[in-house]
C-alpha cells in the first residue's frame, strides 16, 4: 500500500525524454494562457467528479514500469478519495522514449483506497478488510494533500490551484493540446518536479496527465476515462466492517 506515498499523478507524451535534473519553474506563456483560460471556462460549472483511470509508474533507474487501474472523485481537498488495484500486464514491454520499461510485479496486488476527510487520510486496505488514519497535524512528512497526487482533474472542479502553476505550449495540433505545468509553490516543488497535460480539443478536456517525481528518476502517469463531470451522487465508502488499525505517524 505505501507505494502510494511515493507514486503521485499524472501525462504521456510518448517521445519525451525526461530530464536528468529538476526543470525550473516557468512564467506561463500568451499561447499556454489562452489555452488554460478556454480549460477553465469550458469547465467552469463543474463541483464534483468522478474518472476512471488508468496509471503507469516509471522507474528511469531500473527502467522498469508498474501498471494499474482504478477511480478518482472529488468534491473538495478534503472529501475526495481514489482506489488502485494492480494490473498484471503478462511481462509486456513498455517502448516509451525510445527506451525499454519492463513490467515490475507489484508488491501489493490487492485492491487499495486512499480517502481525504475533515480528520486526515484513511489508508483503507480491502484485503483484509482494515484501514488507518494519517492525521494531518501528527504525519512525519508534512500534510499530504490530495492534490500532490492529482494536481489536475477532469472537470477543474478546483480552479484556484491554477495559480500555483507555470504553463508552457509544448505542442498544439487540431486534435490536441501538449502543455507543460511547473508549480510555483516550494512546498510542492520539493515533491513534483513538473506536470505534462494532454488536452482534447474541441471541449478542452484533461485526457492524461505525467507527474514527474522530484530528482528525475520517476514519473506517473494517469490517463482518464469514463468522466463524469457533476455526477447526481458520488460513491461512498463504507468502513463498518472492517478493522481500525493504529494511526499512522510519529507517536
Amino acid at each position: 500500500m505505501f507505494e502510494y506515498l511515493l507514486i503521485a499523478i499524472a501525462i504521456i507524451s510518448q517521445n519525451y525524454t525526461v530530464p536528468d535534473r529538476p526543470i525550473k519553474p516557468v512564467k506561463s506563456d500568451a499561447n499556454a494562457i489562452r489555452v488554460v483560460e478556454k480549460w477553465i471556462e469550458s469547465q467552469e460549472n463543474t463541483k464534483t467528479v468522478h474518472a476512471e483511470f488508468n496509471q503507469y509508474f516509471y522507474d528511469h533507474v531500473f527502467m522498469t514500469y508498474k501498471k494499474s487501474k482504478g477511480e478518482v472523485n472529488y468534491s473538495s481537498p478534503n472529501d475526495a478519495f481514489f482506489t488502485s488495484v494492480a494490473v498484471d500486464n503478462h511481462g509486456k514491454t513498455d517502448l516509451r522514449g525510445g527506451k525499454e520499461y519492463h513490467e515490475e510485479k507489484a508488491n501489493h496486488a490487492g485492491k487499495v483506497t486512499w480517502a481525504w476527510t475533515k480528520s486526515g487520510i484513511q489508508a483503507i486496505d480491502h484485503k483484509p478488510k482494515s484501514y488507518s488514519l494519517i492525521p494531518y497535524d501528527s504525519w512525519l512528512f508534512g500534510k499530504i494533500t490530495f492534490n500532490l497526487f492529482f494536481p489536475f482533474l477532469p472537470g477543474v472542479p478546483d480552479k484556484d490551484l491554477f495559480g500555483n502553476w507555470g504553463f508552457k505550449m509544448v505542442s498544439e495540433t487540431d486534435e490536441k493540446v501538449h502543455l507543460l505545468a511547473t508549480p510555483k509553490k516550494s512546498t510542492t516543488r520539493d515533491k513534483i518536479t513538473s506536470c505534462e497535460l494532454i488536452l482534447l480539443k474541441p471541449e478542452m478536456t484533461l485526457y492524461a496527465i505525467k507527474r514527474h517525481q522530484i530528482g528525475g528518476n520517476s514519473a506517473t502517469v494517469y490517463i482518464f476515462t469514463n468522466v463524469k463531470r457533476n455526477p447526481p451522487r458520488l460513491p461512498s465508502i463504507d468502513l463498518s466492517n472492517y478493522t481500525e488499525n493504529k494511526p499512522i505517524g510519529p507517536e
